[in-house]
C-alpha cells in the first residue's frame, strides 16, 4: 500500500502527533497511522489516509485538513 510509506515516514518526526482521531467521520486505512499536530488560535492539522473507490477500484489518498473551531474562541 503506497500511502502507508509516507504516513510512516511521519512518524520519525511527529510521533508526539500520533491519534486515532476519534469522531472524525472518515473511512480511514484500516491499520495506518493518524495525526492531529494543534497549532496557535484553535487551530490543528490532522493527517491521515483514506480508501476511495471509484467504479470498481480502490484508491489510498493522503488527506492534510486544516481546521479551526471559532467556537472556542
Amino acid at each position: 500500500m503506497m500511502i502507508a510509506n509516507p504516513l510512516n515516514d511521519l512518524k520519525a518526526e511527529f510521533q508526539q502527533y500520533v491519534s486515532q482521531l476519534e469522531g472524525v467521520d472518515e473511512l480511514f486505512i484500516p491499520g495506518s497511522l493518524r495525526y492531529c499536530i494543534f497549532l496557535e488560535n484553535n487551530t490543528k492539522i490532522m493527517i491521515f489516509g483514506v480508501r476511495v473507490q471509484f467504479g470498481s477500484r480502490d484508491f489510498f489518498e493522503l488527506v492534510v485538513k486544516v481546521i479551526t473551531d471559532t467556537t472556542r474562541e
